[in-house]
């Protein structure tokens, strides 16, 4: 009987979150964004369904003028908009990388998509330097773990970013920043490799060697450019 149940609900659950994102995918082929296609194939992956199934109707209201004409708009929209805007950001702060943009911007948002559950108006000015800060936490999460990982191993490429890893505050607005240019510069001497995901990506026990071996090759290219370059 229990087991019934269970069933019975598992199934409902599964209806639910079936309903709510053909919802979003009804509403990419309605409204105007720039990266369409990969918010389309990102809700269809399955990669963003815990976060979804937590979307519920009420409207996000603007506390000033917007960029949009309407001063709200409903939480299936602004979900879509607040990845959209995400997907934005990231191209701005990485090259456009078309064999690893998908995978990377997957691994992102893995175990960070509740800011796209939020319900501060995301065209409203005043939540710029917010949703920055969270897109700056997202994109950095996973390369934070992996790194306090390998702070034994990897120590000496730490101390020349400057960096203590066990002093490091995932919430602190300069050790964010920190980390931000740390990817950025190992991401601009490595991007053309496929083993520049290990920065986006979280080890497991099963990726430990090959994500500790590719750390390696990828700081110590970009401290011996930097050397040649000076």
């Amino acid at each position: 009987m229990q087991e019934n149940l269970k069933l019975g609900s598992n199934n409902k659950k599964s209806i639910i979150l079936s309903i709510k994102k053909n919802k979003l995918i009804k509403q990419i082929k309605k409204i105007k964004i720039g990266n369409g296609l990969l918010v389309f194939k990102i809700i269809e992956s399955g990669v963003l369904d815990y976060s979804i199934k937590k979307i519920d109707n009420k409207c996000i209201c603007s506390n000033n003028k917007p960029i949009l004409k309407k001063d709200y708009i409903n939480s299936y929209n602004h979900y879509i908009y607040v990845l959209d805007n995400f997907i934005h950001y990231f191209y701005d702060n990485f090259n456009y990388n078309v064999d690893s943009e998908y995978e990377i911007i997957v691994s992102c948002l893995k175990n960070n998509s509740d800011i796209l559950l939020c319900n501060k108006y995301v065209f409203d000015n005043d939540n710029i330097k917010y949703y920055r800060k969270e897109y700056d936490k997202i994109i950095i999460s996973n390369f934070y773990y992996n790194i306090c990982t390998f702070k034994n191993e990897l120590n000496e490429y730490f101390n020349d970013f400057s960096v203590r890893v066990d002093k490091l505050d995932i919430n602190n607005d300069n050790d964010i920043e920190k980390l931000l240019n740390i990817i950025k510069a190992t991401y601009s001497h490595n991007k053309d490799k496929h083993i520049v995901l290990s920065l986006f990506n979280r080890v497991t026990e099963d990726t430990y060697k090959f994500y500790l071996e590719s750390f390696e090759f990828m700081f110590y290219s970009y401290f011996n450019k930097r050397e040649n370059k000076n």
